[in-house]
């Protein structure tokens, strides 16, 4: 992200970033760039966040050691948040399950009883909310055939894929994103392809010997959005 670039280059130890959120950068130049403490202050209504924010940046009461406790506190529970997510599993709510009903009736079968039911978890599905003008659908007999491909003649004034770029959890744009590439020698971008049609799909893409004169877009085009119209591909998700 360019704006630890900034903070190494002008060896300050605080960095806000605005985009979709608030970020607040506790730079500590000992770490990696993935390892730096951060808050994440979400534009909620009367977010209670994002209160304590304006606080702290009053210019009557600015003060760096609330910055750097209120950036701890956050990235805590970040940390744990991301735990808790890694440690979700069907094992760890069938064993719940079993706690809570045995508790509740004594000694029960558990397993027996649950062998009926099928328990999954797994991540909700996040809306792409798309402004763009919505596609218009025409009749032709070649909609009738049956192929993998989004067909020419089901789609006309399909927008552009939506892009979006994602280092190490945050937003930014495609020439930071490529900046980040052309200083690391490689780099593995989850790449999360969104279709009209059918559920997104996520690939991963080993980048080596992103030069000066590379292109993002030009190795998109010319690879995972390639024929993007006729394969129904509305969105794509680059993220470090």
């Amino acid at each position: 992200m360019q704006l630890l670039s900034y903070l190494k280059q002008l060896r300050n130890d605080t960095g806000i970033f605005i985009c979709d959120k608030i970020y607040i950068f506790d730079y500590n130049y000992m770490k990696n760039d993935d390892e730096q403490n951060k808050a994440e202050i979400e534009f909620i209504q009367d977010n209670p966040d994002g209160i304590r924010f304006v606080e702290i940046f009053c210019k009557d009461s600015f003060s760096k050691t609330n910055i750097k406790d209120f950036v701890k506190k956050q990235n805590e529970i970040i940390k744990k948040s991301k735990l808790i997510k890694e440690e979700l599993n069907p094992d760890l709510v069938i064993k719940l399950l079993d706690d809570y009903f045995t508790e509740k009736y004594g000694a029960i079968n558990f397993k027996q009883v649950i062998e009926d039911y099928n328990i999954s978890i797994s991540p909700k599905r996040i809306k792409i909310e798309n402004h763009s003008p919505s596609p218009t659908f025409i009749t032709s007999p070649l909609s009738d055939r049956n192929d993998n491909t989004f067909s020419k003649s089901m789609m006309i004034n399909i927008p552009k894929p939506k892009k979006i770029y994602i280092i190490d959890g945050v937003k930014c744009e495609v020439n930071e994103f490529e900046q980040y590439l052309r200083f690391h020698e490689s780099a593995n971008v989850k790449v999360t392809l969104k279709y009209h049609d059918k559920p997104q799909v996520i690939k991963y893409w080993n980048v080596t010997k992103f030069g000066t004169h590379s292109s993002l877009l030009g190795n998109l085009a010319s690879g995972y959005l390639r024929d993007w119209k006729q394969r129904g591909i509305i969105g794509i998700e680059l993220e470090i």
